[in-house]
């Protein structure tokens, strides 16, 4: 099962999670994310790991 990631409560694991995120955020892809962490964009293509932490930690917050 995956939910609509927010990158308000979700950082990525590595820098290159945290930059692949945040380019197809900014390209205004929509992302969901999966019980395991795993990132997909609109299209079910994995690209970046995640993981949940506190509302106002996550890599939109930076």
């Amino acid at each position: 099962m995956t939910k609509k990631l927010n990158i308000y409560n979700h950082t990525g694991i590595t820098e290159a999670d945290n930059k692949a995120i945040l380019e197809a955020v900014d390209a205004g892809i929509e992302l969901t994310i999966d019980e395991l962490g795993r990132v997909y964009n609109e299209g079910g293509i994995y690209i970046a790991d995640a993981e949940e932490t506190e509302l106002g930690n996550g890599i939109g917050c930076k």
